[in-house]
C-alpha cells in the first residue's frame, strides 16, 4: 500500500461534506494518522456543488511529503460520490484503479431537469471500467436508523472496507 491515500469527496450542497472531513480528521488523529485537507463549494446558488481533497498519510515518513492537500488529476485513490454527476466531474482526477464508492443519489444538474436527448446517468456508470461500488447509501441509512448526515461515513467506511485500509472504520455512533 501506498503512503498517502488520496481521497476526493464530491456532492452537492446540504450534504455534509464539510462536517465530514472534520470527524474525519478527529478519527484519524485519534487513529494514530495525520490528514491534510482542503474543502470547495462552488457558486452560491442552493445545492452548487461541494468537494473535499484530502491526503491521509499512512507511515510516519511520509510527513515529510506534506506541502499541499491538492490533488493532481490522475493520482487519486478513492472517489466519493455523495450525488452521481458530481462524481463524473471529478472521473479527470482517477485513474484505472481509482476506488469509486457512490450514492445512487441523481440531481440533474443542481435544480434542474435532464432533457430527453441526454444520455440517462446509468450510461454513464455502466460504461466506467475503474473499480465502482455503487448502492442506496439513503435507503441504507434509513434501514439502520442513522442520520442523512451520516451517508459520507457510510461511503468512506465502504471505501476502507473495500481497500483494507490499516486504521479502523469511523464510529457510526452521535459522540463523533
Amino acid at each position: 500500500m501506498t503512503t498517502v491515500l488520496r481521497i476526493l469527496i464530491a456532492g452537492v450542497g446540504g450534504q455534509g461534506i464539510h462536517g465530514f472531513v472534520k470527524i474525519l480528521q478527529q478519527h484519524l488523529y485519534a487513529e494514530g494518522y495525520e490528514l491534510i485537507s482542503a474543502r470547495y463549494k462552488g457558486g452560491a446558488q442552493s445545492l452548487g456543488s461541494v468537494h473535499a481533497e484530502c491526503k491521509i498519510f499512512l507511515q510516519d515518513t511520509a510527513q515529510q511529503e506534506q506541502m499541499s492537500s491538492q490533488i493532481i488529476p490522475g493520482t487519486l485513490d478513492v472517489l466519493l460520490g455523495l450525488e452521481r454527476y458530481e462524481t463524473l466531474r471529478f472521473l479527470p482526477y482517477c485513474n484505472a484503479n481509482t476506488l469509486i464508492v457512490c450514492d445512487h443519489y441523481t440531481e440533474f444538474p443542481p435544480g434542474t431537469k435532464r432533457q430527453p436527448h441526454q444520455a440517462n446517468i446509468d450510461t454513464f456508470f455502466s460504461s466506467l471500467s475503474n473499480p465502482l461500488i455503487s448502492k442506496d447509501f439513503v435507503a441504507l441509512a434509513k434501514q439502520t436508523g442513522l442520520e442523512k448526515s451520516k451517508l459520507p461515513i457510510l461511503l468512506f467506511n465502504e471505501a476502507c472496507t473495500a481497500i483494507k485500509v490499516p486504521f479502523k472504520p469511523i464510529p457510526l455512533n452521535p459522540s463523533l
